[in-house]
């Protein structure tokens, strides 16, 4: 079951990884995590009924829809919020881009 949850997190948290929503997502994660199990060690310390069983059940209940809606926003955060560093290639004659010459010419990589 763990291996399922990690296999369907992790391409969502990859994509996020790289945009300026990770800390936000990650630091959400770290205090939803840390009052989940302050919760758990309250009911079993002193032997009382939180509504911790209850939040995090219908949470795991709802997993697939909650993995599948982590990655529709991640890719949309991965789309709007991440600048794009790609550079258009230059067709003009003279520009810097030459197309005739291969580009690992002088690479000194092994010629077969």
């Amino acid at each position: 079951m763990q291996v399922l949850v990690v296999a369907l997190i992790l391409p969502s948290l990859l994509l996020l990884s790289t945009t300026i929503a990770y800390p936000l997502l990650r630091i959400s994660g770290v205090l939803f995590a840390g009052a989940a199990s302050l919760g758990w060690m309250a009911e079993r310390l002193f032997e009382i009924k939180i509504l911790v069983d209850v939040i995090v059940n219908a949470f795991a209940q709802r997993a697939l829809v909650s993995a599948a809606g982590l990655f529709l926003v991640s890719l949309a955060v991965r789309v709007l919020l991440t600048p794009s560093t790609r550079r258009p290639i230059s067709t003009e004659v003279g520009s810097k881009l030459d197309t005739t010459k291969p580009l690992f010419e002088n690479s000194g990589a092994p010629r077969f």
